[in-house]
Protein backbone atom coordinates (compact mmCIF):
# COMPACT_ATOMS: atom_id res chain seq x y z
CA UNK A 1 0.00 0.00 0.00
CA UNK A 2 2.40 2.51 1.07
CA UNK A 3 5.04 1.67 -1.93
CA UNK A 4 1.64 2.11 -4.14
CA UNK A 5 1.50 5.52 -2.69
CA UNK A 6 4.92 6.27 -3.03
CA UNK A 7 4.95 5.44 -6.92
CA UNK A 8 1.76 7.54 -7.70
CA UNK A 9 3.12 10.49 -5.76
CA UNK A 10 6.39 10.23 -7.75
CA UNK A 11 4.34 10.25 -11.18
CA UNK A 12 1.99 12.78 -9.95
CA UNK A 13 5.34 15.19 -9.10
CA UNK A 14 6.83 14.15 -12.60
CA UNK A 15 3.68 15.53 -14.00
CA UNK A 16 3.62 18.07 -11.81
CA UNK A 17 6.78 19.47 -13.32
CA UNK A 18 6.46 18.64 -16.83
CA UNK A 19 3.10 21.16 -15.93
CA UNK A 20 5.50 23.97 -14.21
CA UNK A 21 7.89 23.70 -16.87
CA UNK A 22 5.51 24.57 -19.99
CA UNK A 23 3.93 27.25 -17.81
CA UNK A 24 7.53 28.79 -16.78
CA UNK A 25 7.79 28.80 -20.57
CA UNK A 26 3.80 30.38 -21.63
CA UNK A 27 5.41 32.91 -18.88
CA UNK A 28 7.92 34.05 -20.67
CA UNK A 29 6.66 33.95 -23.86
CA UNK A 30 3.62 36.01 -22.69
CA UNK A 31 6.14 38.74 -20.82
CA UNK A 32 8.54 39.25 -23.88
CA UNK A 33 5.53 40.29 -26.26
CA UNK A 34 3.29 42.03 -24.11
CA UNK A 35 2.65 45.74 -24.52
CA UNK A 36 0.01 47.93 -23.00
CA UNK A 37 -1.05 51.38 -22.47
CA UNK A 38 1.18 53.57 -19.87
CA UNK A 39 -2.81 54.08 -17.95
CA UNK A 40 -3.89 50.25 -18.17
CA UNK A 41 -2.79 49.43 -14.36
CA UNK A 42 -4.48 46.16 -14.42
CA UNK A 43 -1.68 44.89 -17.26
CA UNK A 44 0.64 46.66 -15.68
CA UNK A 45 0.07 44.63 -12.46
CA UNK A 46 -0.83 41.63 -14.37
CA UNK A 47 2.75 41.91 -16.02
CA UNK A 48 3.95 42.16 -12.65
CA UNK A 49 2.71 39.49 -11.16
CA UNK A 50 3.66 37.27 -14.14
CA UNK A 51 7.39 37.98 -13.54
CA UNK A 52 6.92 37.31 -9.94
CA UNK A 53 5.47 34.32 -10.77
CA UNK A 54 8.37 33.36 -12.99
CA UNK A 55 10.72 33.52 -10.29
CA UNK A 56 8.21 31.77 -8.10
CA UNK A 57 8.15 28.53 -10.05
CA UNK A 58 12.01 28.29 -10.63
CA UNK A 59 12.75 28.50 -6.91
CA UNK A 60 9.76 25.88 -6.71
CA UNK A 61 11.87 23.25 -9.29
CA UNK A 62 15.27 23.87 -7.59
CA UNK A 63 13.32 23.09 -4.07
CA UNK A 64 11.89 19.99 -5.84
CA UNK A 65 14.89 18.97 -7.59
CA UNK A 66 16.60 19.37 -4.70
CA UNK A 67 13.86 17.39 -2.54
CA UNK A 68 12.74 20.30 -0.31
CA UNK A 69 9.35 20.17 -0.71
CA UNK A 70 7.56 21.93 2.18
CA UNK A 71 9.89 24.91 1.17
CA UNK A 72 8.28 24.61 -2.20
CA UNK A 73 4.31 24.32 -0.33
CA UNK A 74 5.32 27.50 1.16
CA UNK A 75 6.27 29.55 -2.01
CA UNK A 76 3.43 27.48 -4.10
CA UNK A 77 0.80 29.43 -1.23
CA UNK A 78 2.82 32.84 -1.74
CA UNK A 79 1.36 32.02 -5.48
CA UNK A 80 -2.16 31.02 -4.82
CA UNK A 81 -2.50 34.65 -3.00
CA UNK A 82 -1.24 36.38 -4.90
CA UNK A 83 -3.70 34.63 -7.82
CA UNK A 84 -6.09 35.81 -4.97
CA UNK A 85 -5.22 39.86 -4.95
CA UNK A 86 -5.38 39.70 -8.67
CA UNK A 87 -8.85 37.98 -8.69
CA UNK A 88 -9.93 40.66 -6.30
CA UNK A 89 -8.50 43.54 -8.50
CA UNK A 90 -10.07 42.63 -11.45
CA UNK A 91 -13.75 42.70 -9.75
CA UNK A 92 -12.86 46.56 -10.32
CA UNK A 93 -9.87 46.22 -12.60
CA UNK A 94 -8.67 50.05 -13.20
CA UNK A 95 -9.34 51.75 -9.54
CA UNK A 96 -7.80 48.74 -8.07
CA UNK A 97 -4.60 48.45 -10.18
CA UNK A 98 -4.30 52.16 -9.61
CA UNK A 99 -4.20 51.81 -6.18
CA UNK A 100 -1.90 49.30 -6.18
CA UNK A 101 0.22 50.85 -8.43
CA UNK A 102 0.41 53.76 -6.66
CA UNK A 103 1.24 51.90 -3.15
CA UNK A 104 4.60 52.35 -4.32
CA UNK A 105 4.68 55.70 -3.65
CA UNK A 106 3.77 55.11 0.22
CA UNK A 107 6.80 52.71 0.22
CA UNK A 108 9.01 55.20 -0.82
CA UNK A 109 8.23 57.81 1.34
CA UNK A 110 8.34 55.01 4.75
CA UNK A 111 11.66 54.50 3.52
CA UNK A 112 12.79 58.15 3.41
CA UNK A 113 11.46 58.66 6.48
CA UNK A 114 12.95 55.78 7.84
CA UNK A 115 16.73 57.17 6.68
CA UNK A 116 15.73 60.72 8.35
CA UNK A 117 14.93 59.18 11.52
CA UNK A 118 18.48 57.20 11.43
CA UNK A 119 20.10 60.33 10.28
CA UNK A 120 21.25 59.65 6.81
CA UNK A 121 21.10 62.88 4.35
CA UNK A 122 18.95 62.98 1.55
CA UNK A 123 19.30 65.00 -1.34
CA UNK A 124 16.54 67.99 -1.71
Amino acid sequence: MVNDLEQRAQRDIADLKQLLSEAIDLATEVISGTRFGQNDHYAFMTVCFLAKFLEHAKAITILVENELGRDAEAIARLMIEGLCQLKWVAKDKQKRAFQWRGFVYVEDWRTMELRRAQGECLAH
